[in-house]
């Protein structure tokens, strides 16, 4: 088996990236598995962690391959040192042991590494060195998605822009009030079902796609 490369989903805020990747992506990787492998998925925002995004991936990564749990090199890698060879020992003790195991690791709003303020330039650093070092390993699936608006900040990190260049990126377009309205309509149309409408007249699902519009906003 070859890696799979990362995905990068980006797109302006309210897009619907992470709606894309939870209905539309993650489904489609449960249901196209045709490896009968055991697939673990993990998402996680940055944000969530009070500036400990680092030490948490590595939990998740514990958590996810019990192997790991008497590794020699387990505290070296929670304190962020020796990396290069870390990462070398980390791939081949997890792809010796775990050929029928996928585990999907899903970052939501990457963003927030930059504009949370607990999150130091030294936990960035080593985040996306970790997550470089991830995107080398068969076992493990990276999904991040992103807002584009923060796009600028790969030139900043030589880790963030050799995910982005080992990537599959897909830049999500904004969606119109009519893409909405379409969404919403041609199903129930094609089921020849009928729309309520309320005591001023409007059908009930113009008023679910100006609310569904207006969220995204």
């Amino acid at each position: 088996d070859e890696t799979r490369p990362p995905l990068f989903i980006l797109g302006e805020s309210g897009s619907g990236k992470s709606s894309f990747i939870r209905a539309g992506l993650l489904p489609h990787i449960l249901h196209s598995n045709n490896e009968s492998k055991e697939i673990y998925i993990k998402e996680m925002n940055p944000s969530a962690f009070h500036g400990k995004i680092y030490n948490s991936i590595v939990d998740y990564l514990v958590n996810s391959f019990p192997i790991l749990k008497n590794n020699p090199v387990l505290e070296d890698l929670y304190n962020g040192i020796k990396a290069d060879y870390n990462f070398k020992h980390l791939k081949y003790a997890l792809e010796t042991s775990y050929d029928k195991l996928q585990t999907i690791l899903f970052i939501d709003q990457l963003e927030e590494i930059f504009n949370d303020n607990s999150i130091t330039e030294e936990e960035q650093n080593r985040t996306f060195l970790l997550l470089k070092g991830l995107t080398k390993i068969k076992c493990i699936q990276l999904i991040l998605s992103m807002r584009s608006d923060f796009y600028n900040r790969f030139t900043r990190y030589s880790d963030l822009g050799f995910i982005k260049n080992s990537s599959i990126v897909v830049d999500i377009p904004k969606v119109s009030f009519a893409d909405i309205t379409e969404i919403i309509e041609i199903p129930a149309q094609k089921a020849n079902l009928k729309w309520e409408i309320n005591d001023k007249g409007v059908k009930l699902c113009k008023q679910i796609a100006k609310d569904a519009y207006t969220l995204g906003q």
